[in-house]
């Protein structure tokens, strides 16, 4: 129903009645890993609008029923990463769009990208550009901030089923995984092809079905070479390669090995759709913990994807099949 002069009076009340109607849950956290030096604490859930700006009450649903308006579900978050000022950004593969949001000023904002088939991974530029890929179409795309349409960013280089994408800022380089290639390209931030690293194989610097990246704070690129079941980390200065991992079902191995992320204490986390959970090792590669199990309750997954942990140790994990992302709290015990 649009908004005409006969009924807009009245849809503007509604609107007053629904900013003082919202319902909230109550905060709550679930601690799901402590060992004697750290505290990893489930403190949130989102599955869309409602839980960004607040639940509408009953004045609210009639607001959004007069209306029309529609509120906001993740279908299949994919990847995720967030600053410290609350806002996020989400790719959401179900609906083919970027998901902008703020938990502090409870804004929402989805910017569908109907032209695209399979959104897979996003990065930051430092002048607030967000690049993503799109496996099928074999692009990466770029959108300005609060854009709704992107343009190509890989114009002079074709690429083969690009998946995870990686911003340096120790060389302002931008790194992608071609998938179907089993190699690495970089970008400088123009959309400028460089150069392509790896080729197919087993041995350091070779790949099989590489897919996810993140760096840390000590200059390394880390790679999930996904078919090989191990991480390969990679020092960017010299481009020396180090690998950990192996198939199997024992602490430290890979049934099918998706994000990768590092928190402020050079720990590496790499998530297991299979396993439905999230195993943490230190950056020698050696396990650690993991936390996590298959279900639907607060700190479990099915089939979870991309992870990001932010400065202050936020950890956010892509819960594709449960629709919703998770945010946990990393803590040093004191």
């Amino acid at each position: 129903m649009s908004l005409n002069k006969t009924n807009y009076p009245f849809s503007c009340l509604l609107y007053i009645f629904l900013i003082f109607s919202r319902t909230n849950t109550v905060a709550h956290t679930v601690t799901v890993l402590q060992t004697s030096d750290y505290t990893i604490r489930w403190i949130n859930s989102i599955t869309g609008a409602n839980d960004v700006m607040g639940k509408p009450g009953f004045l609210g649903k009639l607001f959004n029923l007069v209306t029309g308006k529609q509120d906001g579900l993740l279908v299949k978050p994919m990847a995720i990463m967030s600053d410290n000022s609350n806002t996020l950004a989400v790719l959401d593969q179900g609906n083919q769009s970027v998901v902008e949001m703020n938990l502090s000023t409870h804004e929402y904002h989805s910017y569908r990208h109907p032209e695209c088939q399979s959104l897979i991974s996003l990065a930051a530029l430092p002048d607030g550009r967000t690049l993503f890929t799109d496996s099928q179409l074999n692009t990466i795309l770029v959108r300005k901030p609060s854009m709704k349409k992107s343009t190509i960013f890989n114009k002079q280089q074709p690429l083969m089923r690009p998946t995870g994408i990686i911003f340096s800022e120790v060389n302002q380089l931008v790194y992608v995984a071609e998938t179907a290639a089993h190699r690495l390209s970089v970008f400088d931030t123009a959309g400028h092809f460089i150069k392509t690293i790896g080729q197919h194989g087993t041995k350091p610097g070779e790949f099989n079905f590489p897919t996810f990246l993140t760096t840390d704070d000590s200059g390394n690129l880390y790679i999930v070479d996904s078919m090989n079941f191990r991480v390969q980390k990679m020092n960017l200065q010299n481009e020396n390669f180090s690998c950990f991992g192996k198939n199997g079902d024992g602490s430290g191995d890979f049934a099918r090995p998706k994000g990768i992320a590092c928190d402020s204490f050079g720990h590496i986390y790499v998530v297991d759709a299979l396993f439905h959970n999230v195993q943490i090792f230190d950056n020698a590669g050696n396990f650690l913990e993991r936390f996590g199990q298959q279900g639907t309750q607060d700190g479990e997954f099915w089939l979870p994807t991309g992870i990001f942990i932010n400065s202050d140790n936020q950890i956010y994990i892509a819960d594709s099949y449960n629709a919703r992302f998770q945010i946990f709290q990393l803590e040093r015990n004191n």
